[in-house]
């Protein structure tokens, strides 16, 4: 069956992750973030179809995730942890986008327990 839509055209040319540069000005860390996923994105072919402001803000975000996780105390506040908390779901976000998280888009539903089964298993025939 024919796929939706135009099929998309290759660009003329290639694009080398040394040959990218952000877009802003990033955090210290930043930049080796926005390298490797660079660098991620060319090993996969993807570099041509990314945004490299969403690059940015997720090696923005890395860089200052990373900052917090080497700051932490043995009882961090709440509120630090509560911040911890809302940049990894961001930076989860941005990778998503991105095309670089294994988890998917759709929540995938658990399969029902075995317990109901076994009264059923001698009438269905189920090993």
């Amino acid at each position: 069956m024919a796929k939706r839509g135009r099929k998309p055209k290759p660009l003329p040319f290639r694009l080398q992750s040394g040959d990218i540069k952000p877009p802003f000005k990033l955090p210290r860390g930043g930049l080796t973030e926005f390298r490797r996923l660079a660098a991620i994105l060319t090993a996969r072919g993807m570099i041509e179809r990314v945004d490299l402001g969403i690059m940015c803000e997720c090696a923005r975000t890395s860089a200052v995730l990373n900052d917090l996780h080497e700051n932490l105390t043995d009882d961090p506040p709440a509120t630090l942890l509560r911040c911890i908390c809302q940049l990894t779901n961001v930076r989860r976000g941005l990778l998503r986008d991105l095309g670089l998280t294994i988890q998917p888009s759709t929540v995938i539903r658990p399969v029902a327990p075995l317990a109901d089964a076994t009264k059923w298993a001698k009438i269905l025939k189920v090993s």
